[in-house]
């Protein structure tokens, strides 16, 4: 058995020693890392509110309830009793904002106030203030509200940029996670740039950032900070069933909209009327290759935005722009894909005369277009509204005709969506209705709809028509459009 010698012992003591010396080391650097985010977390958390949003919406969506044939193809059962509206809870959702500035206002997401009807705010040490919608951009998921400020010492927050990110950064998610108000957690940014993520609400703007801090239902409207406590986003969506992935709006986005929204409530953007996909994607959904498919279009790469259909009346369709043009410049600066398109073309004031570079039949050439005021997502998609009613093209499958006992479709058109406390919401007018009358004349086509409107619905008369929902055993029903007297005709 070997026995240490002197010269060992002293280098066994001296490495215990280096040993003892890089633990305490270690715990020195981890409790300096610590105490940055401590110092961190109670720097911003004043800044940092809970917000109430009460809504006088049913908690439980009676559309949806009733409309079964969304999910399994047939109507409730007759003897299903039909609840009453009246006896459904209300709906109120927790959520998060950030101070903006000293004289109240408050920085948060527009599907947290939408719909509301009382908003509460929280401050972090408990004071609450009864606030008020100032502004929303429902395109990018952006609100501003407003408190009182008087007699309270507010504490806005810092805003950092989000252009000079770099995936690896830190970041730390502040707000009231399933109301649990005063809530901290810190991860990284995990991916930039984020686009086509299904939300419930349709955004024209994502681009998101990605992070692993942890982001739950309630985060919405808080901010993403830096290591420096400045506000580098606003929380904004999570993924159901994967751990560790949020989503937060870029601060320079916000920088953008929310001045516009503090001064003049909304946001305006320019816009063309147009559908659009990369050409990457456009293959996909075609089910090509993609050599292929730019071979069939006669292009000479991927690049440009191929358009796919066409806001009826809008600014693209009176340019003449057509469906498979694809646009590949927009004065005179190139095109790569849709974000590009409608970045650069968002940035335009309406009225600009833009000239776009296209594509068509294998050949490039240049159209002068009107750039308009984008009217929102719903207008966008379905064109002009008709008293608060959008319509879209019907087109029934045979198992559906079936189901309603019908040989052939009644019209080539259905409503697709209504506008709340317009006159065809108070008239009763529901998504899906089909109109088979207006003013006692038959209706089969869009067209009969929009002459007998045109003749027939002048300011402060009360059309009478006849409407059908789309299920089997549904009688058509009669409803009476009263039209305001200053109700503006487009």
């Amino acid at each position: 058995m070997k026995t240490l010698t002197g010269l060992s012992w002293i280098t066994l003591i001296c490495a215990a020693g280096l040993l003892h010396q890089t633990a305490q080391a270690q715990r020195s650097i981890l409790k300096e890392f610590e105490n940055a985010f401590v110092e961190l977390s109670e720097d911003v958390r004043p800044s940092v509110v809970e917000i109430s949003a009460e809504s006088s919406f049913p908690a439980i969506d009676m559309d949806q309830l009733n409309d079964w044939r969304r999910f399994f193809g047939r109507p409730l059962p007759d003897d299903h009793p039909e609840p009453d509206n009246r006896s459904l809870p209300r709906s109120t959702a927790t959520a998060s904002g950030f101070i903006y500035d000293t004289l109240g206002h408050i920085v948060t997401n527009n599907h947290v106030v939408k719909d509301s009807e009382r908003l509460t705010v929280t401050l972090w040490d408990g004071q609450k203030r009864e606030a008020e919608v100032i502004g929303q951009d429902p395109d990018a998921d952006l609100a501003v509200i407003k408190i009182d400020p008087e007699g309270l010492d507010l504490k806005p927050v810092r805003l950092g940029t989000s252009s000079t990110l770099k995936v690896g950064q830190f970041a730390i998610a502040m707000g009231s996670p399933n109301g649990l108000t005063g809530s901290f957690s810190y991860g990284h940014v995990t991916g930039l740039g984020r686009e086509s993520l299904r939300l419930p609400d349709i955004l024209r703007f994502q681009n998101f950032i990605q992070t692993d801090a942890a982001i739950n239902l309630g985060n919405s409207g808080g901010p993403l900070c830096n290591i420096d406590g400045e506000v580098i986003g606003v929380n904004v969506a999570i993924v159901f069933r994967a751990n560790s992935i949020g989503f937060a709006i870029p601060i320079d986005r916000v920088k953008e909209v929310v001045p516009q929204l503090i001064a003049s409530g909304k946001v305006i953007r320019g816009w063309l009327g147009v559908r659009i996909y990369d050409i990457e994607n456009a293959a996909m959904r075609a089910d090509q290759e993609l050599e292929d498919y730019m071979d069939a279009y006669g292009l000479p790469d991927k690049f440009g935005t191929l358009i796919q259909g066409l806001t009826p009346d809008g600014p693209a369709e009176r340019a003449g722009l057509q469906e498979d043009d694809v646009i590949r410049e927009l004065n005179g600066g190139e095109v790569v894909g849709p974000t590009d398109l409608i970045n650069s073309v968002s940035a335009l004031e309406p009225g600009t005369v833009a000239t776009l570079g296209i594509w068509r039949k294998g050949k490039a050439m240049e159209l002068k277009i009107t750039i308009g005021e984008f009217p929102g997502i719903t207008a966008a998609t379905y064109g002009r509204d008709y008293f608060g009613m959008y319509v879209t093209a019907l087109k029934l499958t045979p198992q559906a005709l079936e189901q309603l006992g019908v040989d052939e479709e009644p019209t080539d058109f259905k409503i697709a969506e209504v506008e709340p406390d317009s006159p065809a919401d108070k008239a009763g007018i529901k998504v899906d209705d089909i109109v088979l009358e207006v003013a006692l004349t038959d209706i089969t086509t869009l067209e009969d709809f929009k002459q007998v409107l045109k003749e027939e619905g002048q300011p402060g008369r009360t059309l009478l028509m006849r409407v059908q929902r789309l299920r089997p055993g549904v009688e058509p029903r009669k409803v009476y459009l009263k039209i305001p007297d200053d109700y503006e005709i487009n």
